[in-house]
């Protein structure tokens, strides 16, 4: 296999994969603080409508810090925007617990920004990039990262074909997808600072994310989901994907 190195992950077949993230992330957790990076898509849909009231009830979740994965560069309230599809979720957090993402802190900026038909200027974007730097720095460990899978491979906002903006920082990232099939710039956690967490959870769940995961054992260095080197990567897929895999 081509750049293979995609061979150091737990395969967990579940009927129940929320609630095999929902395990996993007690484990990690254990009690004690502990950030948990949401990610966006199917897998948000999936496991969160259990995760985040779990967050609010449960003492071995009770220290988990939630925290956004990537985003795209749209107002609150656009159909796009992770952070508003996350807040629409029953349990979500509110308040001074919520979600920190930034584009809940910089809310007024992507407002004006597409109120006059356009992306933030660089200058914002960087902005953008050091006060999320800042915030990913300081999130407690252990982290934790949960991540979907893509059609095309890829993971957070990290594409197999990015268009290279020079903006960003160790921990966070501005992109663009080159082939146009990943729509908007995007913000995104980069693939150093997911492989410094102490635990990433890779979902895939149903036959058409199975047959893109077997596409990625395959060529592992064709993909950025081939790419992951965490301490410990577990990937959590259901019966259809597992079957897929075949």
């Amino acid at each position: 296999m081509a750049g293979a190195r995609f061979d150091n992950f737990e395969l967990i077949t579940s009927d129940d994969p929320a609630d095999e993230v929902l395990r996993l992330v007690a484990e990690v957790a254990a009690g004690g603080p502990a950030s948990f990076l949401a990610t966006g898509g199917s897998q948000a849909k999936l496991v969160y409508p259990r995760l985040f009231p779990a967050i609010a009830t449960e003492p071995a979740l009770a220290g988990v810090r939630l925290y956004l994965g990537d985003e795209r560069v749209v107002p609150l309230g656009d159909p796009d925007s992770n952070t508003s599809m996350l807040d629409s979720i029953p349990g979500a957090p509110r308040g001074e617990g919520a979600i920190i993402s930034p584009a809940r802190s910089f809310a007024a900026e992507l407002r004006d920004a597409a109120a006059q038909g356009g992306d933030p200027s660089r200058e914002i974007l960087q902005e953008m990039l050091d006060w999320w730097s800042k915030e990913l720095v300081e999130a407690p460990r252990p982290r934790i990262v949960h991540l979907g899978l893509g059609p095309d491979g890829h993971v957070a906002s990290i594409f197999p074909q990015p268009v290279d903006l020079t903006i960003a920082t160790p921990e966070c990232q501005v992109s663009l997808d080159a082939t146009g099939l990943n729509r908007h710039l995007r913000l995104s956690v980069t693939m150093g600072y997911i492989d410094q967490a102490e635990l990433v959870i890779l979902g895939a769940t149903g036959a058409a994310k199975g047959r893109v995961l077997k596409a990625v054992l395959e060529d592992p260095g064709a993909y950025p989901a081939g790419r992951l080197r965490p301490g410990r990567l577990v990937v959590a897929v259901d019966r259809e994907a597992q079957a897929a895999l075949a």
